[in-house]
């Protein structure tokens, strides 16, 4: 049996860890940084198991197999019940695609590498992706428990062989691991926020806090009032003003600092900062925090999907009511049975097999939403790309399963970054040329219609995910995803060379245009302008709330039932990003006079509510690109707009 002095100030530091972090995940704006609750976290963590570990090394009772069963006992438990629990909720309230992911990150948070699947997988931690996941906040477990594994044998080591350097050696591990923070949360920042060896200074900080603390038997530590408030003063004041949407930074270093503080200089019961911290309420909090954590993140990711699906509001308070009344539960029923409870470990490892096994077969099973109402969901784009690269048929992204992909036109890849796709219905020479990402590729089959019955000949230089501006002269760029370096600059200079050839009347530009700005766009409008040409920059349509998914699955887990003669709408959410494209695009036709806009965004907005289906027609295939039928509303206008140059 571990035994060290309990600290009841340590449990308040809990609280004041975990209380951020839940109001930070409920979006409350005046708490930019309540994440760094969970780097406090990591300094108490580091600071209790150095301090478990060198008590039992000193009365020669340590074991490796007790140490990490302790873990087990602690850990395990509450965790297999909410994994359970979230896989179950998930399986009947989430969006039937999901479910896949839902039973792949479950595995991975029990088997501790949460962490690496939420990087791998949804990257950015404030993405739309990763804020969906219920197990998102489950990577900092499992950052605890890869540090549990491997730092008892390290300390022991250490202890063993190099007892009287060991301090250094800390100081020189926990220096190296935040130079690497520092240096990652510039170059590689979604690395560096989910990693251990990025995260390990923060534990670190903790465990040489313990090892000085028995080293020097508490000499070179005091009560002293000045320095635990001035550290609770940085832990607080960081949640204040650091805010991580912007970067992470060395700036994460001033709660780690402050935690050690407190720990180091609260230690009295006269100390102030001791009877704050020791107030029986923030005790409680801090004993249930674990659970308080464990629990908050999926009560507030199924809230939101309740209330999405079911049209289903819930409080601030009621949510906190059920976080408070699930944790208090779990505290009471599962904790204190199961921590001190060694009998109990046989059925933790056959509930953790049972759970693993169920959520595999979630990962497995195939989940779709019913979408049998709805005609089948066409995209032409496919068929105007010019990129080189060509997706094998058996890696259709999950977003569009079950519509129906067009396929691309078989010409030689040359070709394509030559001469683009051209169609002849008129002149020999295009009159018309297509240029932008997969946001022209979305209009490109109105504007082949559009060509072909106005008999003007269209060229379409449309390229997925690639830049459409470039700047001129030429130069030679990074490859993109779908091009390697020297085919982007193929397809650069032949685009050049083509208008330079071709004289078009008309320019049509489509991008997404909330991921450009008016330096990207300058160089090839200028040069579209000496050539006597007139560009018409397309607006992008409303964009939908929903994120990167299928949309007609989506819909129809939303409750949308498709009905012929019938339109339906939902709720246009304002994206500043969006706002911001359509407002360049505005700055564009001002700045040059042969830049005109074919505003479309009005025919799909009515009285703030987005038009998704017409008759039994999916009008979008995710969130931001039409699908062809959803285009087609358009075609008189862009019709109308084209007509006056060609």
């Amino acid at each position: 049996m571990s035994s060290i002095k309990y600290r009841p100030e340590i449990d308040g530091l809990r609280a004041v860890a975990v209380i951020p972090v839940i109001l930070f995940h409920m979006d409350i704006p005046w708490i930019p940084g309540g994440f760094l609750g969970v780097d406090v976290f990591f300094v108490i963590s580091g600071y209790l198991i150095t301090s478990i570990i060198l008590k039992e090394h000193e009365r020669n009772t340590f074991s490796f197999k007790q140490f990490w069963l302790r873990r087990v006992r602690r850990i395990l438990p509450v965790l297999i019940a909410m994994v359970f629990a979230s896989l179950t909720a998930g399986y009947m309230i989430l969006y039937k695609p999901d479910i896949n992911d839902l039973g792949q990150q479950g595995m991975a948070s029990l088997l501790s590498v949460a962490n690496i699947s939420h990087w791998l997988l949804e990257g950015n931690y404030w993405g739309a992706n990763a804020e969906a996941s219920p197990f998102l906040h489950t990577w900092s477990l499992s950052v605890e428990e890869q540090f549990y594994f491997f730092f008892p044998i390290i300390l022991i080591f250490l202890l063993k062989y190099y007892s009287r350097y060991i301090v250094h050696i800390l100081c020189f591990c926990v220096a190296a691991s935040l130079s690497l923070f520092i240096y990652g949360s510039k170059f590689h920042p979604e690395a560096t926020f989910y990693l251990l060896p990025t995260r390990a200074w923060e534990l670190g900080t903790g465990c040489l806090l313990a090892i000085l603390y028995t080293k020097y038997n508490s000499r070179i530590f005091f009560s002293n009032t000045f320095f635990a408030f001035s550290g609770l003063a940085f832990i607080l004041t960081s949640f204040f003003i650091i805010s991580g949407e912007s970067e992470i930074s060395y700036l994460f270093a001033a709660p780690v600092f402050g935690s050690a503080c407190v720990i180091a200089f609260s230690n009295q019961k006269n100390n102030f900062v001791y009877k704050i911290l020791s107030i029986p309420i923030i005790v409680y909090i801090g004993k249930i925090s674990y659970s308080l954590y464990i629990w908050h993140w999926p009560v507030l990711i199924y809230s939101k999907n309740i209330s999405l699906k079911e049209d289903i509001q819930f409080s601030f308070f009621t949510k906190l009511f059920i976080m408070f009344l699930l944790s208090i539960f779990s505290y009471s029923v599962i904790e204190k049975y199961t921590r001190k409870n060694i009998k109990i470990v046989p059925y933790i490892f056959l509930m953790l097999f049972s759970i693993l096994f169920y959520a595999y077969d979630l990962s497995a099973s195939k989940h779709t939403e019913d979408i049998s109402g709805f005609t089948r969901t066409e995209w032409k784009g496919n068929m105007y790309n010019v990129s080189p690269y060509q997706a094998s048929p058996n890696t259709i992204p999950k977003r569009m399963q079950g519509i129906t992909v067009r396929k691309k036109i078989r010409m030689n890849k040359d070709q394509y970054l030559r001469e683009g796709i051209k169609k002849i219905y008129g002149s020999k020479l295009p009159e018309i040329m297509v240029f932008g990402d997969s946001h022209a590729l979305m209009w490109s089959g109105l504007l082949d219609e559009v060509a072909k019955d106005t008999r003007t000949s269209i060229c379409f230089y449309g390229a997925e995910g690639t830049p459409t501006f470039f700047s001129i002269p030429v130069q030679k760029a990074q490859g993109t995803r779908y091009f390697t370096a020297d085919e982007k600059y193929v397809f650069d200079t032949s685009r050049l060379r083509c208008l330079k050839e071709w004289k078009p009347k008309i320019v049509i530009i489509a991008a997404r245009w909330s991921n450009k700005n008016i330096e990207k766009t300058q160089d090839l409008l200028e040069y579209i302008g000496t050539i006597g040409s007139q560009v018409f920059l397309i607006e992008d349509p409303p964009e939908l709330f929903f994120g990167d998914k299928n949309a007609p699955q989506y819909l129809s887990f939303l409750g949308i039932v498709p009905k012929k003669g019938t339109m339906r709408y939902i709720q246009h959410v304002h994206n500043p990003d969006y706002e911001k494209g359509r407002s360049l695009i505005r700055t564009i036709s001002k700045k040059y006079s042969y830049c005109h806009i074919i505003p479309t965004a009005d025919l799909y907005i009515n009285n703030d509510m987005t038009l998704v289906v017409k008759d039994n027609d999916c009008l979008y295939i995710d969130d931001d690109h039409l699908s062809t039928q959803g285009s087609l509303i358009a075609y008189t206008r862009i019709l109308n707009y084209l007509s006056l140059f060609i």
